[in-house]
């Protein structure tokens, strides 16, 4: 899944918008989460297939990864097994 943006953790409807595409990953078949891809539409639907990757500026990344590790940890019971960042 391609997310132009980080999702910013203090706002409530990222959070609940990042631990619902984790968790709708975990009760799949698995995936990856690309932050700072820009998803091709097409009649205002993603087509899945990346346009660009301008990237994400974030004062500190591995902060960043952390905060989204124990977002994902702490906010989607049952723990997911095998979960990477």
């Amino acid at each position: 899944e391609y997310k132009q943006a980080a999702p910013n953790l203090a706002l409530e409807q990222d959070k609940y918008e990042y631990l619902a595409d984790v968790a709708s990953m975990a009760n799949g078949s698995g995936g990856d989460i690309l932050f700072g891809v820009v998803d091709r539409r097409e009649d205002g639907k993603p087509t899945g297939i990346p346009d660009s990757a301008p990237g994400v500026a974030v004062p500190n990344a591995d902060a960043l990864i952390r905060q989204l590790e124990q977002a994902a940890r702490s906010g989607i019971d049952p723990k997911i097994p095998g979960l990477q960042m």
